[in-house]
């Protein structure tokens, strides 16, 4: 009884010494392919049926649901300039055009931060955003988890570059959504996709809250990330605090981070 007891001890402990990391990588490694046939007699059989219904889907639900996407993504340009200092003369992010001489027709900011979560994963991300106008931008991503084991350190590498759209921009609330590709390092060296959404709001000055929601999508696995920072600005350099969820491949990390962002011009 005794030797069981021992064996299922020591079975539980090399099952939790087991790096996170390690086997986020081993899952994120594994290609999934999905192969079956199908076989569809009776679209065969009555094509006039099967052209009918397709036209009932085109145009009924395809149609319709498009146009209220791209209502919904894209809308109306409406002009809108750079506030140069974040809350000055009562503004969030944007001004109206005409609002102020002072303004700029573009941005650039870069941020570096530090997290740390469950499993004793750490991370460091380092983000530059440039916005082209008031509406469009990219944003180049890196993030580098290690996880200290043993004396052994295990490390996860994702890079990112992400076209974005700045649907709402408005005096106290920004909203965009992204679309990219995203390289996963450490030997799972795969590209993938990248899609997410975000929003900032300007509570009341100095404070405004981030709250971020992005997934890439590699080797028919996903790596999520939401974020909910309380930055507190101090006119072109803030400084955030925050929570931070990743979920490598159903290794879920729960984190604390803290970092600050610089506003260029």
């Amino acid at each position: 009884m005794r030797f069981l007891f021992i064996i299922c001890l020591c079975f539980s402990v090399s099952s939790f010494s087991q790096s996170r990391l390690k086997k986020a990588k081993e899952n994120l490694s594994q290609k999934t392919l999905n192969t079956a046939s199908y076989t569809n007699t009776s679209a065969e059989s009555n094509p006039e049926k099967n052209t009918f219904a397709e036209f009932l889907f085109v145009n009924l639900i395809a149609k319709p649901i498009f146009r209220c996407g791209k209502s919904l993504l894209v809308g109306k340009k409406e002009v809108r300039v750079f506030n140069p200092i974040p809350f000055d003369n009562n503004n969030g992010e944007y001004v109206n055009l005409g609002e102020k001489e002072n303004y700029r027709v573009n941005l650039l900011q870069a941020s570096m931060s530090y997290s740390s979560g469950k499993y004793r994963i750490k991370g460091l991300h380092a983000d530059l955003e440039y916005r082209f106008s008031d509406i469009i931008g990219l944003t180049a991503k890196h993030s580098h988890f290690y996880e200290k084991k043993f004396g052994e350190t295990e490390n996860l590498n994702l890079s990112g570059l992400t076209f974005n759209y700045y649907r709402i921009r408005e005096g106290f609330i920004t909203a965009w959504w992204s679309l990219g590709i995203s390289n996963l390092a450490n030997n799972v060296n795969s590209v993938g996709l990248r899609y997410g959404i975000a929003t900032r709001v300007f509570v009341k000055k100095p404070i405004s809250i981030l709250l971020s929601w992005q997934q890439d999508f590699i080797n028919s696995k996903t790596i999520n990330e939401s974020k909910i920072n309380i930055d507190y600005h101090l006119k072109k350099l803030s400084l955030f605090v925050g929570y931070n969820h990743y979920n490598f491949a159903t290794v879920k990390t729960p984190s604390v981070s803290i970092g600050l962002r610089y506003k260029f011009r």
